[in-house]
């Protein structure tokens, strides 16, 4: 069933870009002062807790296998999307 609302998915992954995926989570929270409908929310590979850049550790709100409702998915960058120039 879909959810009422505008609602952002952000992935976390290892070693993901810490101030990629908290600001927007962070301006999303505010918004939602205006916009109660607003909804925003971590996604993992699994609901087990993910080390993030420079060892700070998260929690998913929910796993790719419960495929939640998402009008828009952001992915942050982070040391495993960065290209080996070796």
């Amino acid at each position: 069933m879909k959810k009422s609302g505008f609602r952002l998915g952000i992935y976390v992954f290892k070693d993901a870009e810490v101030i990629d995926y908290a600001a927007p989570y962070g301006v999303f929270s505010v918004a939602r002062r205006l916009d109660p409908e607003l909804d925003v929310f971590l996604v993992a590979d699994s609901l087990r807790p993910v080390q993030t850049q420079a060892g700070l550790t998260v929690v998913p709100n929910y796993s790719f296998a419960e495929e939640p409702d998402m009008d828009a998915f952001l992915i942050p960058g982070g040391f495993g999307t960065r290209q080996d120039n070796a």
